[in-house]
């Protein structure tokens, strides 16, 4: 059962890592299919944040070139609750990534373009993604998204092998 919504887009090269070329990502919403949920998600932008006290909150943690996504375990039944939520209580968080779900709502006027999006494919020629934290007991959706960052962000050579 498909539970993840999926999100493509070209970064700039202002969002990049020392400004390098980018491809076209895949990413995913914060929408659940399968339980009609929207899941708190978010991003960090540099390094310098305690893990052990953010794991405890998470059901995933995937290292990227220049920081972290998180995939909390929170949620709600609207989209605009989720980010509201997350600016006020999580201050480490992006709050650009954040404000990216409110200007498609604002723009459409529908709650329901208040999505968050996180990057699952790779970024550069090279898989910048990897999960350095999986909670066991985390719901369907997160395993799905845990199976496609996993699938996108293998060498090249391994997935032609495969």
């Amino acid at each position: 059962m498909k539970c993840i919504d999926l999100y493509a887009w070209y970064p700039a090269r202002k969002h990049a890592r020392n400004r390098e070329p980018t491809r076209p990502v895949i990413g995913i919403t914060n929408y659940d299919y399968c339980t009609k949920k929207y899941w708190l998600i978010g991003e960090v932008d540099h390094k310098y944040i305690d893990l052990d006290k953010v794991k405890p909150l998470c059901y995933m943690i995937v290292e990227t070139a220049k920081g972290y996504h998180l995939y909390f375990k929170e949620w709600c039944d609207n989209p605009l609750t989720v980010i509201h939520y997350a600016i006020k209580k999580y201050k480490f968080l992006d709050k650009h990534h954040l404000y990216m779900g409110l200007r498609r709502y604002r723009k459409t006027g529908n709650k329901k373009n208040a999505f968050l999006v996180l990057r699952v494919s790779p970024k550069y020629r090279e898989p910048d993604l990897r999960i350095i934290y999986f909670d066991d007991n985390a719901p369907e959706w997160f395993r799905q998204v845990k199976k496609l960052i996993t699938f996108l962000n293998q060498p090249l050579i391994t997935f032609l092998n495969s």
